[in-house]
């Protein structure tokens, strides 16, 4: 296992597994680990990634990806974050697909769903983090409260409520999927 000369933790050897077999992250070169995700958080992610698949199945330009898809948005020390689902859009998304190794940015669309043991703030500061790291929008899906909170740069928080639509502008144009067919 290699170490930066001040003992941080690098991308690399996050990515070779040199640090367990577990889940994990990397904040600033800390490794932070992840517990695996409760039934119902991993069937509402992947409800909202195949929702996501299915309104941009005619975009060339969009990849989308699941959960552990690792994200490396700082260097020096090194901070590898992997959102529930995740969208990159451009030219260069599906070229970034076939590239050995994390991403090389933060998504587009960073979507965190939001389990029991999760707190509301701790979700909108992990949202704020992807909005600070480069990505153009992020939503936080509740399905204990049944709502979602949507963050995009430079715009307040919007929530939306049951029988309302959660929307892909900027990133996705025209997306707009009810929030009702996201929940279980």
């Amino acid at each position: 296992m290699t170490r930066t000369a001040d003992g941080l933790a690098t991308a690399e050897d996050l990515l070779a597994g040199r640090y367990g077999n577990g889940g994990g992250e990397l904040e600033g070169g800390v490794l932070l680990l992840r517990e695996p995700a409760g039934l119902r958080h991993g069937a509402v992610a992947i409800r909202i990634g195949a929702a996501l698949l299915q309104a941009t199945r005619d975009a060339s330009d969009v990849l989308v990806v699941g959960a552990e898809t690792g994200f490396l948005v700082a260097r020096g020390p090194d901070s590898v974050r992997a959102p529930d689902v995740a969208v990159i859009t451009g030219p260069d998304a599906i070229h970034l697909a076939r590239q050995p190794g994390f991403a090389p940015r933060a998504p587009d669309l960073a979507v965190e769903v939001r389990s029991p043991s999760d707190t509301l703030a701790s979700q909108l500061d992990k949202a704020s983090m992807w909005i600070a790291r480069g990505s153009h929008l992020a939503w936080v899906v509740d399905p204990e409260e049944g709502v979602a909170y949507l963050l995009a740069k430079g715009a307040s928080i919007r929530r939306v409520f049951p029988g309302e639509a959660i929307t892909g502008e900027p990133v996705l144009p025209g997306v707009s999927i009810p929030l009702s067919e996201l929940l279980i």
